[in-house]
């Protein structure tokens, strides 16, 4: 029998009119930590907004590795997007 679960979250901000993106958390569940599975959410991102430029604002220790792993630059060093003060 197959049976869908959830086993993560990736959280994100996107403002398509400054082609610029932040990544607020990835939680993958305990038995399934080092599986990949960050990696694949950040990458499945990427595919489905391909013009974004992406960063990040990770705090946790693992969650800091895999940004730094896919190459995210930490928010805090770019401008950040006037359409979300906006809102």
């Amino acid at each position: 029998m197959y049976s869908r679960r959830v086993v993560g979250r990736l959280t994100y901000d996107v403002c398509e009119q400054c082609a610029s993106g932040v990544i607020t958390e990835v939680d993958v569940t305990a038995p399934l930590k080092d599986s990949g599975l960050g990696t694949r959410a950040v990458s499945h991102l990427r595919a489905c907004y391909p013009g974004i430029t992406w960063h990040s604002c990770l705090t946790q220790r693992m969650s800091r590795s895999l940004a730094h792993r896919m190459r995210l630059p930490r928010a805090g060093t770019v401008p950040p997007c006037s359409h979300a003060a906006a809102g």
